[in-house]
């Protein structure tokens, strides 16, 4: 299919005894045949279309539940072609799953925030600040936290914008 070809038939005459080729007037009684050729492999190769699944991220979270995911392609398959990304709607629709939930066990100690403080200035751009403290399974101080898990302990704030009084002028009107 696909790569189509040329069959070709050619007769031959060949001693007994030791399976050469001799000269074809040699082969007694035998009617010589015409040599023939004929095409073939003429059909079109249909495609075939798969599901190539790809590796699972990691999960989402160090600790407690998260989500993984992966790609997964619809590939196109011909004789003598390489595979090709295809419409997922060739394949069908059993698509494997992209996204699966995991739970991570190893919860041996989490962060925990405390609310956000006020902002330190009451006009123009503040900060405020929060407790960011580490308790293990039982809610005692822990120090097995890691670092890459830990919540921001300070945020930028903006309550109001400064009003710069050097700048404002009174004008008093007097009527008698």
């Amino acid at each position: 299919c696909l790569l189509s070809g040329m069959q070709k038939r050619i007769y031959d005459c060949y001693r007994k005894k030791d399976s050469m080729m001799v000269k074809y007037k040699l082969c007694y009684g035998v009617t010589r045949q015409k040599p023939w050729k004929r095409k073939c492999n003429t059909k079109i190769c249909k495609a075939s279309y798969f599901w190539r699944t790809y590796q699972w991220s990691q999960c989402s979270v160090t600790c407690s539940n998260g989500i993984q995911v992966r790609d997964v392609k619809c590939i196109s398959s011909k004789y003598g072609e390489p595979n090709k990304t295809a419409s997922d709607s060739y394949c069908g629709e059993d698509k494997p799953l992209t996204t699966r939930n995991c739970i991570r066990d190893e919860c041996l100690a989490m962060w925990k925030a405390g609310p956000w403080g006020e902002c330190s200035k009451t006009c123009g751009r503040g900060l405020q600040t929060r407790t960011v403290e580490c308790f293990d399974r039982d809610g005692k101080p822990s120090f097995l936290c890691t670092d890459e898990s830990r919540m921001r302990s300070t945020k930028h704030c903006t309550l109001n914008d400064c009003v710069d009084d050097s700048k404002s002028r009174v004008l008093l009107i007097y009527n008698p």
